[in-house]
């Protein structure tokens, strides 16, 4: 077995794995997001970008590949990490008192399920087209706010952002911590930081299918 092989399949290694999985996804996330805002420049504006991600196939199936590999990366990684926990601790203690840190990481745990079965649902919404009213292939403007016209669609993405930003809340303070990059000195701030930007991103994501459910999408 190669040193390399020993350090993925080492608890320390998979902690990093997951670390840098998610932060490509977030990475990716981010650009998702500042994508789909376009709709409230208007059809003309995003649809545009919608064209240009499809006449690049390069660059739209690059996209998909990487952000496929990395949530695979991701919950592989999540599930092994739990299987280690499982077993280092199989019997449950009698008397549980959790810290604000464990119970963000027990929720990490139910967080990242719901947020993948939401995500899927999105997939099937947006990209796919089956779970749309009315799909219009190309026509991204219409997909979304047709899509986003009932209250299911709605809340499920609304949701989405939440769950989202209570995962990135713990998983951003996990990343420094899992790369080595938190000195005690700093840890109130670093704190700060992936708050502000959490929050940030949680409000920008959910604008998107509150706004336009108001009906303030630009045409």
């Amino acid at each position: 077995m190669t040193t390399m092989q020993m350090a993925v399949r080492s608890t320390v290694g998979r902690k990093v794995l997951m670390a840098l999985s998610g932060a490509g996804i977030l990475g990716w996330l981010v650009l998702h997001v500042a994508g789909n805002l376009l709709v409230f420049r208007g059809a003309e504006v995003i649809n545009g970008y919608g064209r240009m991600l499809h006449e690049n196939p390069l660059l739209l199936w690059g996209q998909r590949l990487a952000i496929g590999t990395l949530l695979l990366v991701h919950v592989v990684t999540a599930a092994q990490l739990e299987g280690v926990r499982r077993t280092a601790r199989p019997q449950r203690y009698t008397v549980v008192q959790p810290s604000t840190e464990s119970r963000a990481a027990r929720a990490m745990r139910f967080t990242g399920p719901a947020v993948l079965v939401i995500f899927v649902y999105h997939l099937m919404l947006f990209t796919f087209g089956n779970a749309h009213p009315d799909f219009v292939v190309g026509d991204v403007h219409h997909n979304l706010t047709v899509g986003l016209s009932s209250l299911v669609p709605v809340v499920a993405h609304v949701m989405l952002m939440l769950l989202v930003g209570w995962h990135l809340f713990h998983g951003g303070r996990s990343l420094f911590y899992s790369l080595g990059l938190v000195h005690p000195t700093y840890e109130a701030r670093v704190t700060r930081v992936v708050r502000a930007g959490v929050l940030a991103l949680v409000a920008l994501g959910m604008l998107i299918p509150v706004g336009l459910a108001l009906g303030v999408g630009g045409s």
